[in-house]
């Protein structure tokens, strides 16, 4: 959810500012570290797929829950490629994909029904409470990129010498 966040962000900010090369080295660590996580991500997975395939003899698999690990996977795999990170439908496209997840889908298809009781998709937040933890997520991110670079930096710093 951090990177469809930022992403938006982003996107909105390069419409009034363009070519800053401060807001553009960020969003190469904000890539470059969510494609490192994306591999991660599907590693752990199928970690525990196979851990519980294991564990239990007749363990099932169903497809369902894993064409969103596949998709998220697929997506930061392919912020990797410049051609694809320069196009602002793409990235837009990218980050709806990443805020949106099945869980979230269906939590507002069902408050959409006649008989589903809840108080909404926010019920008990205060709005200060939802921009802060929507804020707070895109801040976790970007430092998190910054130090994923910094490492990186340091790394190749290591071997050319």
């Amino acid at each position: 959810m951090g990177y469809g966040l930022f992403t938006l962000i982003y996107l909105f900010a390069s419409l009034f500012i363009k070519n800053n090369k401060l807001i553009e080295k960020q969003d190469l660590a904000v890539n470059q570290f969510i494609g490192f996580l994306g591999i991660i991500y599907f590693l752990c997975v199928m970690t525990s797929i196979i851990t519980s395939m294991a564990a239990v003899n007749d363990y099932q698999i169903r497809w369902e829950p894993l064409v969103q690990v596949f998709l998220w996977t697929v997506i930061a795999q392919l912020l990797w490629l410049e051609k694809i990170r320069k196009k602002k439908f793409i990235r837009l496209i990218f980050a709806i994909l990443f805020i949106v997840s099945f869980e979230s889908l269906v939590i507002v298809i069902t408050s959409f029904h006649r008989d589903y009781s809840s108080g909404g998709l926010f019920s008990g937040l205060s709005t200060v409470e939802i921009i802060f933890g929507l804020s707070s997520k895109i801040v976790v991110l970007c430092i998190l990129a910054i130090i994923y670079l910094w490492v990186t930096d340091k790394i190749r710093e290591s071997r050319t010498t």
